[in-house]
């Protein structure tokens, strides 16, 4: 009888949820005292080259979180080629990295993938896409920890070396940052 209430406590305080957010190091809590501290807290952390980290505006934030949950994005938002961007809301699995890739290559075969002009978004309008590379857009939060880097970087050391690469980060952690 001690055996199975002892196996019981063990398993309430080391469920699943509980080991995986120990071993990703997920659902963190801090605050960045500026912009700057948290590109530069990111870059050092992630490995992320600093000048691809964007931070929206409030505003920009709140219109790309809604489109985001209405979509059911992840980790990837889409791809920039030309003047036009090609949703993560493509893929069957939003967040599998195989499926982005997949898609970064399938570009330029404009038939099969629904289009947007990248100009009827307020968030996007202001990040400068190179017209002849196809830009990966990735969606970061620290408080994924492990989860996200381990989504992140392999994609990006698997594209690196194709010279039509190109990515941009948007962070998820405005309202961890004072402004």
């Amino acid at each position: 009888m001690k055996y199975t209430i002892l196996l019981f406590i063990v398993f309430v305080f080391l469920s699943c949820n509980t080991l995986q957010s120990g071993y990703y190091n997920t659902n963190q809590q801090k605050t960045f005292p500026s912009v700057q501290s948290y590109i530069d807290t990111t870059a050092k952390e992630t490995g992320l080259d600093a000048s691809r980290i964007i931070v929206l505006k409030d505003a920009e934030f709140k219109s790309i979180a809604t489109d985001i949950v209405r979509d059911g994005l992840s980790t990837y938002y889409g791809i920039a080629y030309k003047s036009e961007i090609i949703s993560a809301n493509e893929l069957n699995i939003k967040s599998c990295q195989g499926q982005i890739i997949q898609l970064y290559r399938a570009i330029p075969d404009k038939g099969q993938f629904l289009k947007s002009e990248i100009s009827s978004f307020e968030y996007l309008r202001n990040l400068h896409f190179n017209p002849v590379k196809k830009t990966m857009v990735i969606l970061y939060s620290y408080k994924l920890g492990g989860l996200t880097k381990a989504k992140i970087l392999p994609v990006i050391d698997g594209l690196k070396d194709d010279p039509d690469f190109e990515y941009y980060v948007i962070s998820l952690d405005n309202p961890d940052i004072v402004k």
